[in-house]
């Protein structure tokens, strides 16, 4: 099983080129977790138009930001992967 995690935060303008790429690499992936610290850009728009059997996105109720956020997320994202 193959799980790629990604915590996002106003990451719009390369997510959608980073979704694609990881979607059509020769070994396909099983899922990518994404979970998202509240966006405040279309980050979270381009991810819901890419969704698909195989993107899972969480959101933050609020941001953490900072370093705490940033650990916080990553952490809570590996968590949802099927293999953890």
């Amino acid at each position: 099983m193959i799980s790629v995690a990604i915590a996002t935060y106003n990451g719009q303008e390369f997510i959608k080129e980073q979704l694609l790429s990881i979607l059509n690499q020769t070994m396909p992936v099983d899922e990518i977790v994404i979970c998202d610290d509240q966006s405040s850009d279309d980050t979270v728009k381009i991810i819901q138009e890419l969704l698909c059997d195989k993107i899972y996105l969480y959101q933050n109720e609020k941001n953490l930001g900072g370093s705490f956020g940033v650990f916080y997320t990553r952490r809570e994202c590996i968590s949802k992967c099927y293999f953890f």
